[in-house]
């Protein structure tokens, strides 16, 4: 793993592949070697300059335990750094979940860094469900374990690998989610390509991804069917088809 300085935020990334450069960005409490683990990085090496990130306060990225540090166009500047260390000017950048609100940073403070956007499971708007994350919050306060327990971390590898995460960190990065205020704003005018997809049996974040998707205008949208949220991450099968797609049409 290679590692840049972002003013006092140490970001770990990994290269892996060849051709056009696409950042990978993973969801909550994950880390840029998720996306190896369910597929895509083997789909996809051969055809692009893979660039996996470790999101602030996750892997082996620094975890800041303020909430302010999290705030988005900071997360969205980490990005910017990691470009800038390999000396692109622009990449194409695909985030899932909790990376798919990264990409509206990047859409919002960042635009004219990004060649195209992949946001899987993630709306533009300010979270509908505020109590979902002040139970995340809950769980999170009472240890690294609990939450592993309460969000049925069965396994012993996954299980292993989610108590390698910082609680404090999570807690703050989560109410940094919680309060964010959306980029809705910016969705009518923005001209960067998006493909926006979600599954369909995602019930908490499948009518606001849509919503979302179908206020910009230059966004293709996909539901992926019977897939709930977990799923559409882990699947990839199921979804490569479809960003493969939209990759081709933007080569």
């Amino acid at each position: 793993m290679s590692r840049v300085k972002n003013q006092d935020i140490h970001i770990s990334y990994e290269v892996i592949g060849n051709g056009q450069p696409l950042v990978l960005l993973h969801g909550f409490a994950g880390h840029s070697n998720d996306w190896k683990k369910n597929g895509y990085v083997g789909e996809l090496r051969n055809d692009y300059q893979l660039i996996l990130i470790d999101e602030r306060g996750h892997g082996l990225s620094d975890k800041p335990t303020d909430p302010s540090a999290y705030e988005m166009q900071k997360r969205a500047s980490d990005i910017v750094a990691v470009l800038d260390d390999l000396g692109l000017e622009m990449s194409y950048v695909w985030g899932y979940s909790m990376g798919g609100e990264v990409c509206f940073g990047l859409a919002q403070f960042n635009a004219d860094r990004v060649e195209s956007l992949i946001i899987g499971g993630m709306a533009p708007f300010p979270p509908n469900h505020p109590e979902v994350y002040n139970e995340q919050i809950a769980y999170l306060e009472k240890g690294i374990s609990t939450a592993a327990d309460a969000w049925g971390y069965g396994s012993p590898e996954s299980r292993e690998d989610f108590l390698r995460n910082d609680a404090k960190a999570l807690i703050a990065s989560t109410i940094a989610a919680r309060d964010w205020t959306g980029c809705e704003h910016i969705l009518e005018t923005l001209e960067v390509p998006c493909f926006v997809y979600v599954g369909e049996a995602d019930s908490f974040m499948f009518d606001a991804t849509k919503r979302g998707a179908d206020r910009i205008p230059c966004a293709q949208f996909v539901a992926i069917p019977n897939l709930d949220h977990g799923q559409t991450y882990s699947e990839c099968q199921k979804v490569l088809p479809y960003v493969k797609d939209f990759l081709r049409q933007q080569r």
